[in-house]
């Protein structure tokens, strides 16, 4: 009588082992990649309300509103390490307007939402988003 032992696993069995843990991987990064995009328009919308209220501090002080680094020497810096900060003051209606401009630093990471606008007018405030193709995706991203 021949007896045959096998050790060991056949290669049907380590394919459909790979192929199930590839699936669970593709899962489980396109959760991590969806969670990465919600936190970083999170942050973007914290970080335009932050920059508003540093910016009614700075002008109750000093009656008008300030520019970054006039908010950074006055102890009110606002900072991100996923946007970049652009602050516009113009001079002329530094005491009632100014607009601040986020721009993702990682442009390829999130298509839908690449600029976030805030614009601050007399005491109204308009705030807009855009996409990778300068359209409007306010209603996606804020």
């Amino acid at each position: 009588m021949n007896v045959k032992h096998t050790h060991g696993f056949t290669i049907l069995e380590l394919m459909i082992a790979l192929a199930i843990v590839g699936v669970v991987a593709t899962i489980a990064l396109s959760g991590v990649d969806v969670f990465n995009r919600h936190r970083m328009r999170v942050e973007a919308s914290s970080l335009l309300r932050q920059v508003a209220m540093n910016q009614i501090s700075y002008r109750d002080r000093y009656g008008v509103y300030g520019t970054l680094s006039s908010l950074q020497s006055a102890g009110l810096a606002s900072n991100s390490d996923y946007f970049d900060l652009q602050l516009d003051v113009p001079a002329v209606t530094a005491f009632r307007q100014y607009s601040l401009t986020l721009t993702a630093r990682n442009p390829g990471y999130d298509e839908t939402c690449q600029v976030y606008r805030m614009v601050v007018d007399g005491g109204i405030t308009s705030t807009t988003s855009q996409d990778s193709s300068n359209a409007d995706s306010t209603r996606r991203c804020l």
